[in-house]
């Protein structure tokens, strides 16, 4: 009788070897350091088209202000009641006029305009503006805080309870410091240059402030006209929505302090008015030292145009265009873009 044997056939289970598992995690490790800088630039451009959009709503407010009231609002403004008697010694920001022509008409209407601009001296405002955040008025971009505190003008004095709400992160520019006869050709001028500011000393009494941006001074008309150098040719607002840096290497965060209701620490124009929503052009793009003459947390009125943007900031211009101004721009140039007036007219593309 024969006997039949099964044979068994030893079956091999196909898989890695610990070279190739090594290899293909080498190549994965490659594909990632590859897509990633794509992936962040194309999250950074999708962040500044939001953030140019946006500087173009408050352009096309700012028209629409226009349009009914026949001028631009000045870059502060006061608000009596019916007696004419005096409230408040400081004025308003021009943020204030603005919002019922950027969606925020319920805002407006909630504030009592006869209380002070300044929040510690304001209860009824100080309520209202605690913990309101105003997205519209910053740049996705930028690292800075969408609350911060609005009630105090220096860090070293804030206090737990203080408000906390948006700081604009887009400034009115407000013309340009005249160069000085040493510097090199071609020359910006203005005669029309003032001192400022009338406080705190240091860098914030060494600022030169240009009343010849589009936004005209404390409760002064904004008119149309008046930008003879054309809307298309001027610039209207900027971003400033970095940190700057101080001597010691300390981040602060300097525009804004005011929130959007302190416009003025005066309520009419006169040599060293201090204005908290304006910047007059004195440095290049993206110059974030926090030590210069005339930038200061309290209040310095030449806080250089800044933004977490490669290369350069957002720039809204009198007819609502919106162009990205890179940080070579010569400075002269840039200055007679923030002027309204100058004569020296520049044909602004991007």
């Amino acid at each position: 009788m024969k006997r039949f044997t099964r044979r068994r056939r030893r079956v091999l289970s196909a898989g890695f070897t610990l070279v190739e598992l090594l290899v293909v995690i080498a190549i994965i490790g490659v594909l990632v350091a590859l897509l990633l800088p794509a992936v962040q630039a194309a999250r950074e451009a999708a962040r500044r088209t939001q953030c140019s959009n946006r500087l173009r709503q408050l352009a096309l407010g700012m028209h629409n202000l226009a349009t009914a009231k026949g001028h631009f609002p000045s870059l502060s403004q006061t608000y009596d009641d019916d007696d004419g008697r005096r409230k408040y010694p400081g004025s308003y920001a021009f943020w204030v006029e603005l919002l019922p022509y950027i969606e925020r008409a319920n805002l407006h209407s909630q504030l009592d305009l006869l209380e002070d601009p300044w929040l510690v001296n304001a209860p009824k405002n100080k309520l209202l503006m605690n913990g309101l955040a105003l997205p519209e008025l910053t740049c996705p971009s930028s690292e800075l805080p969408l609350l911060a505190n609005i009630e105090r003008h220096s860090d070293a004095n804030a206090r737990p309870n203080d408000t906390q709400s948006t700081r604009p992160q887009f400034a009115a520019l407000s013309g340009g410091v005249a160069d000085l006869d040493s510097d090199p050709p071609p020359r910006f001028l203005d005669d029309e240059n003032e001192t400022c500011c009338n406080c705190c000393g240091g860098s914030a009494s060494t600022g030169i402030f240009s009343p010849r941006g589009i936004l005209a001074p404390a409760r002064q008309e904004s008119k149309l006209e008046a930008v003879t150098d054309g809307l298309s040719n001027t610039g209207f607002l900027a971003e400033v929505s970095a940190f700057y840096i101080k001597l010691r290497g300390d981040q602060i965060q300097m525009f804004g302090r005011g929130g959007i209701l302190f416009g003025a620490d005066r309520r009419t124009h006169g040599r060293g008015t201090r204005y908290f929503g304006a910047t007059t052009v004195r440095y290049a793009i993206n110059t974030k030292s926090a030590d210069s003459p005339g930038v200061h947390e309290n209040w310095g009125i030449n806080l250089p145009l800044s933004s977490s943007h490669p290369g350069g900031v957002h720039v809204a211009l009198g007819d609502g265009a919106v162009l990205f101004f890179t940080e070579d721009m010569d400075l002269a140039t840039l200055k007679r873009i923030a002027t309204k007036n100058d004569g020296e007219v520049v044909s602004v593309v991007n």
